[in-house]
């Protein structure tokens, strides 16, 4: 371990190894509880790039973003993240690199095993009936060495079983609407002042409370075989699989408490906040209230396969590197709707701005005989379906001879070739009773132990789940948002050829200096396809580009002494236009009714330039022990491509 002898800086995720330093400018985010995300920089997760052991790696997002918590910590050696570029990077980020790096077991002496287990248990306890609170966090890594050290050998794997337990609440909107303007057609008969309630004052007009239940499970798998049978050969074949599903249940109470449903207040009582008179209390009559049952479950795959050849011949050391990657997700959101049989209220209310509000209702929300599935927005319920397929394909050849050319130490050169492709499906499907009735008594067994909203004063709600509810054959499904489907179906593919040259430096101008000078030409030929929306229908659409990039970089380390480093880099970088803006599709083309009456659409741009910039970045370092350093840095980018939402003039002809 050292962060002083290259360029770049190491972190270690954890596992075998074990020393780690914080890296200045890199943020994480953590998602559902997991650690999801990184920025370089401030700059937001889709202008970096992640690799896995140099190989640039598939996502199932609908951008380019990887999923970190899709690559178990104890499956992984440690992680790069180069700041700057470096030319034998086949890709690299506008914001910067972060390449993941899997054991080599010949750099272990002997055998090496690794058990870790751990347990957690949420606070919140379990919010909604049947998804546990309590989680585990398994895992387990084998290293060893055969055939007088010739042969290496690493399995991992790795088990994560994690629970999330949210309770939340939200007032929606307050207002005065005694004072509110009344426009044709009159909502409400001439007077829009809540009934019961004093005219000069200010009163909460809607809330919602909702428990959720989240369980997510991943397990992941790695092997990797070394084999170097003398000092001219060496073979590494790196495996990697990893599993994630996603289990997210939600109840949620809607209550709308505004003049246009009606409600009136009695025994009404107020409090002055900053001024304002404000309702906090009294029964409410006839409020506009629904119970709505969520589901969410998601599988994600992600498998890759490396295969490295490093062969000395000549004086020259010849690279050969084969990988593919492939990354799908399949996703469900769905939800359903019930409501009161009969008019329901809040026998009283305890409204305070400085905490949640309470609430007690005037029917019990998990009786049956008092709450049935509705219809609202038009449907009895409704699914969202996503499916993402990611796949690449790469292979590298490349050579490095060691020189003795004054200030070049080394010199590196070689070409990489890979071939990415995109498909995004997202659609919609509302739910209607085959009846055509538009409520329902819930069906026998459908129910199960009642959910509890009682942070947010509901305390007992039905629970029900979505699909169960769907599967009961009571329903007809219908495509929903057609017009909207051409953002929302896409495909895109890529090839990109980058060839590259790189000197590397050792010299001395007054103090130990070391880097490298290199060069990319990059050659990428895009296309995209999509729908586009057209006479209520739709039509395959699709587009291209090629285009080539030259990219120089330049790479400084001055040895100030006393563990003190300057660093410096100049490079021109490009970074890949995120695929979802790439896609083919026009949606919702149509006529203004206004003004000229122009014809408008909204799509993707196959075409897109990709992110292009000079940069400068300086730093240095001052380095106490192994373990603790303290850092200055700054970098600029000179923006000469961007991505940006446009109107632009139009051909609508044939259309």
């Amino acid at each position: 371990f050292s962060s002083r002898r290259r360029h770049t800086r190491y972190i270690s995720v954890t596992g075998v190894q074990t020393c780690a330093l914080p890296i200045s400018g890199l943020a994480v985010q953590r998602v559902n509880g997991n650690a999801q995300n990184i920025s370089l920089r401030g700059m937001a997760p889709k202008y970096g790039v992640t690799l896995l052991n140099g190989r640039e790696m598939v996502s199932g997002s609908a951008d380019r973003t990887v999923e970190f918590d899709q690559f178990p910590a104890e499956l992984l050696s440690g992680a790069t993240v180069f700041k700057t570029p470096d030319a034998s990077l086949g890709a690299q980020g506008l914001s910067g690199t972060v390449n993941l790096l899997t054991v080599r077991p010949l750099n272990y002496n002997g055998r090496q095993t690794n058990l870790n287990a751990r347990v957690e248990s949420n606070s919140n306890g379990e919010q909604i009936p049947g998804l546990s609170s309590k989680g585990n966090r398994l895992s387990a890594s084998y290293v060893d060495q055969f055939a007088n050290r010739t042969v290496g050998v690493a399995i991992g794997v790795a088990h994560l079983d994690t629970p999330e337990e949210q309770q939340h609440y939200a007032n929606w909107w307050w207002a005065n609407t005694a004072n509110a303007k009344s426009y044709p057609p009159d909502w409400c008969g001439g007077d829009c002042g809540l009934k019961g309630v004093a005219r000069d004052a200010v009163s909460l007009q809607g809330f919602e409370a909702t428990a959720f239940s989240t369980n997510q499970v991943r397990d992941g798998v790695m092997g990797v075989v070394e084999f170097k049978p003398n000092k001219d050969q060496h073979t590494v074949l790196d495996l990697y699989y990893s599993k994630f599903t996603k289990k997210f249940v939600g109840r949620e109470f809607q209550g709308e408490m505004n003049t246009w449903n009606g409600v009136t207040y009695t025994g009404t009582t107020y409090a002055n906040y900053g001024g304002d008179k404000v309702t906090v209390g009294g029964a409410i009559d006839n409020i506009s209230a629904k119970l709505l049952s969520r589901r969410n479950k998601r599988d994600d795959t992600i498998g890759a396969f490396g295969l490295n050849n490093e062969l000395k011949v000549g004086g020259w050391t010849t690279i050969a590197d084969l990988s593919y990657s492939h990354a799908k997700r399949d996703e469900v959101t769905a939800e359903a709707y019930a409501g009161p049989k009969v008019p329901s209220g809040f026998s009283s209310t305890s409204i305070n701005l400085n905490g949640v509000p309470q609430f007690v209702p005037t029917i019990d929300w998990s009786d049956p005989t008092k709450v049935q599935l509705q219809q609202f927005w038009g449907q009895m319920a409704s699914a969202r379906f996503f499916n993402v397929t990611d796949e690449m394909k790469g292979l590298k050849l490349g050579a490095k001879k060691d020189l003795n050319w004054g200030a070049i130490n080394q010199f590196e050169t070689g070409l990489n070739y890979g071939e990415r492709s995109k498909d995004y499906k997202a659609v919609k499907d509302a739910y209607d009773l085959k009846s055509g009735a538009t409520s329902l008594a819930f069906p026998s067994g459908l129910l199960m132990s009642p959910a509890t909203l009682g942070f947010g004063a509901i305390p007992k709600v039905a629970n029900f789940d979505v699909q169960a509810l769907l599967d009961t054959g009571l329903f007809s499904a219908r495509a929903d948002d057609l017009s909207s489907a051409p953002n929302r179906q896409w495909a895109v593919k890529e090839k990109i050829t980058t060839a590259y040259g790189k000197f590397n430096l050792d010299f001395k101008a007054g103090v130990p200096v070391r880097g490298n000078l290199g060069l990319q030409v990059v050659h990428a030929d895009q296309t995209g396809s999509g729908l586009a929306w057209i006479d209520n229908g739709t039509m395959p659409v699709s587009g291209g580009k090629a285009y080539t990039d030259v990219l120089p970089s330049l790479n400084l380390v001055a040895e100030l002494g006393s563990d003190t480093n300057l660093r410096f880099g100049l490079a021109k970088v490009v970074a890949r236009p995120n695929m979802e803006d790439m896609r083919a599709g026009v949606t919702s083309i149509g006529r203004s009714t206004t003004g000229k009456g122009e014809w408008s659409a909204t799509g993707g741009n196959p075409k897109l330039d990709p992110w292009r910039a000079d940069t400068v970045d300086l730093s240095v370092e001052k380095y106490f022990g192994k373990r603790t350093y303290i850092s200055a840095a700054a970098f600029y980018k000179d923006l000469k491509t961007t991505v940006y939402s446009q109107s632009i003039p139009y051909d609508f002809t044939g259309y």
